[in-house]
């Protein structure tokens, strides 16, 4: 977990780790609670906002669950109303957000390309894409990235051809 310090968003601080020896749902939830509750006791100002997980459904339903006290499908339709918009930002300063860490998403991906039959260059290329796309924090910027990858790609093998 980690506070958002001041008003730029990559000005981020650890608030907690953990390596649980229980791996249940149950345990995490209660870590998490925990976690919230000594946060509030201590601080009445700060405020949890990113929660920054691995590839675990099991973790991604227990932070859902303790910090925002919502389901998966109440998280995807906040998040994309969030991308369009809706919320204002005294609305988002008190919404709690999970994050996947790039590296194991990353990962999971290299993995579904491995065992996918293309060359080895094109599967360095869609890594590189899916990269961007991961930390690319605008809609405009990402389809203009996409759009130049993709078309540019092909316009100058076109070209060589």
């Amino acid at each position: 977990m980690v506070f958002k310090d001041g008003e730029d968003p990559s000005n981020n601080l650890p608030l907690t780790g953990a390596f649980l020896c229980d791996q249940t749902a149950i345990s995490i939830t209660s870590y998490f609670i925990c976690v919230r509750s000594k946060l509030a006791v201590r601080s009445k100002t700060s405020r949890l906002s990113f929660i920054v997980i691995d590839f675990s459904p099991v973790l991604l339903n227990s932070v859902l669950n303790s910090c925002n006290i919502e389901n998966i499908h109440n998280h995807l339709r906040r998040c994309m109303n969030t991308l369009d918009r809706i919320y204002d930002n005294s609305q988002l300063r008190n919404m709690k957000f999970v994050q996947l860490c790039c590296s194991h998403v990353m990962k999971a991906f290299s993995q579904i390309l491995h065992k996918i039959q293309m060359s080895k260059e094109a599967r360095r290329q869609l890594m590189i894409l899916f990269a961007v796309l991961l930390n690319c924090y605008n809609i405009v910027l990402i389809i203009d990235t996409c759009i130049y990858r993709i078309i540019g790609k092909y316009c100058i093998q076109g070209e060589n051809d």
